[in-house]
Parts: C-alpha cells; sequence; structure tokens
C-alpha cells in the first residue's frame, strides 16, 4: 500500500529537517574553526600555515596529477607558497559559502531570497573574523581580507547553485 500524499510530505519535511540539522551543525563547526584561526597569536597561525602547506607540497610532489595542474596553471610551487594562506582564506570561506546554502536547500528555501541570507552569513562571519583579530596583539584586521574571504563565500554558493540545478535538471528528466 501507497502512503498518502501527506504522510509523504511529513516524511520528506522531516528528512529535510534532519538533514538541515546536520549541514547547520558542519556550518557551526566550520565559522568556529575559522574564528578560533583568527585568535591565534600571528607566530602560531605562521606555524599552522607552514605545516599546512608543508602537506600540501607533499601531496604535490606525491601525485603527477597535481603537478600538471599548477604547470597548466602556469603555477609555481613558490608562487603558491607566497599565496597560500590567502588562498586558505578564500577555501575556508568557500567552504561555508558551500554550506550556508546547501542548509537552505536542506531546508526547501533554494531562492534568491535565502541566497541572500547565505551570502550575509558568510559576510557576517568573515567581519567578525578580522574583528577579532584585533583582539590580539601581533595581528589585526584587513578589508582585503573580509573581500577575499566574501569572494570565497561567493565561490561556494555558487558551487552549490551549480550542483542543486544539476540536481534538479536531472530529477526533472529522471522523473519524465
Amino acid at each position: 500500500m501507497r502512503p498518502s500524499t501527506r504522510n509523504r510530505a511529513t516524511v520528506s519535511n522531516s528528512y529535510g529537517a534532519h538533514w538541515g540539522a546536520i549541514v547547520f551543525f558542519a556550518l557551526a563547526v566550520t565559522a568556529w574553526a575559522i574564528w578560533s584561526f583568527s585568535l591565534e597569536s600571528g607566530s602560531e597561525s605562521i606555524q599552522r600555515s607552514n605545516a599546512v602547506y608543508r602537506m600540501v607540497e607533499a601531496a604535490v610532489n606525491r601525485y603527477s596529477i597535481l603537478r600538471r595542474i599548477l604547470r597548466m596553471a602556469n603555477v609555481t610551487t613558490s608562487q603558491m607558497h607566497e599565496h597560500f594562506r590567502k588562498i586558505a582564506h578564500f577555501v575556508e570561506y568557500a567552504a561555508f559559502g558551500f554550506l550556508a546554502q546547501a542548509f537552505f536547500a536542506a531546508l526547501r528555501r533554494m531562492n534568491g531570497h535565502f541566497a541572500l541570507h547565505g551570502l550575509s552569513m558568510g559576510l557576517a562571519v568573515a567581519v567578525v573574523d578580522e574583528m577579532l583579530q584585533t583582539t590580539l596583539r601581533d595581528r589585526g584586521p584587513m578589508v582585503q581580507d573580509v573581500t577575499l574571504d566574501f569572494a570565497g563565500v561567493l565561490f561556494g554558493s555558487l558551487i552549490m547553485w551549480i550542483l542543486f540545478g544539476l540536481w534538479r535538471l536531472i530529477r526533472r528528466i529522471v522523473v519524465r
């Protein structure tokens, strides 16, 4: 026997709410990680960045596909090291933007209105991130970082919107 339409809608809504809670938790953990990194002293932050860079460098050295990608992009490892901290900021915020839009997708709120909510959340996290750095002696806020962080939020949001659009398109094709 097939469940009634009402029962299927209830199951579907609770399913979305569960995913929404999971994605919201991931979003909160991401914001916490971003802010906790900002509360590190300048020397601690550089040590962490260097340790992560060494892992990335080891991966590039180990996997020829990564070396080829860097060569195709005309990027040397010294250039990558020079800009690594900025790249890390961008990636952190791209993840945040992706998760912010995924949160609204899980709640079935994928429209322009809620996209702006996700972007606003990302901008707020970026501004708070830079303001937290004012509490440390050897670090300070930079408008350039807020701009770069927000560019990451935009990129992550765009990736989520593209994936969501593809999922809806595939679903329409399969359902027909």
